[in-house]
């Protein structure tokens, strides 16, 4: 298994030790599939189903901090949420073995909804390339 073998630039300043971040966007055609991706480390994105997209990295990494994604559309979304649709531990042991993290996108009634074909769905992943922790459970800073 390769744990984040791509060439990265250096120096995030955080407390914690060898961390990554992905960045990623998407497109997609008026039923939901996904029409145009662009960004590093981030493999595919691909509609699952409804509001759920299946985004796979190209490399596995060692711990997962974060997922967040961001609708970019010129008109009113009808997006009010956006959520990783894994539980906690599912999400790391996805981010470990190269298999896809899902996001799923909601509207104002809690419904899965797909962006609309004008919108972009930005992508960010922050995640650890070493199992190393740099703090005991429970330690402050």
């Amino acid at each position: 298994m390769s744990i984040g073998s791509r060439y990265l630039n250096q120096f995030q300043y955080t407390l914690e030790k060898d961390t990554v971040t992905l960045y990623g966007s998407y497109t997609v055609d008026g039923y939901g599939v996904v029409t145009s991706y662009q960004g590093g480390g981030i493999a595919s994105v691909t509609q699952a189903s409804t509001g759920n997209y299946e985004v796979l990295l190209q490399d596995g990494w060692d711990y997962l901090f974060q997922v967040s994604a961001t609708v970019y559309d010129s008109a009113t979304t009808g997006i009010a949420a956006i959520q990783v649709k894994d539980t906690y531990a599912d999400a790391q042991i996805a981010i470990k073995n190269k298999t896809p993290l899902y996001i799923e996108l909601l509207d104002f009634a809690g419904a899965a909804v797909d962006p609309a074909t004008t919108a972009t769905v930005a992508i960010e992943i922050r995640a650890r390339r070493t199992s190393v922790a740099p703090f005991d459970a429970g330690t402050t800073v």
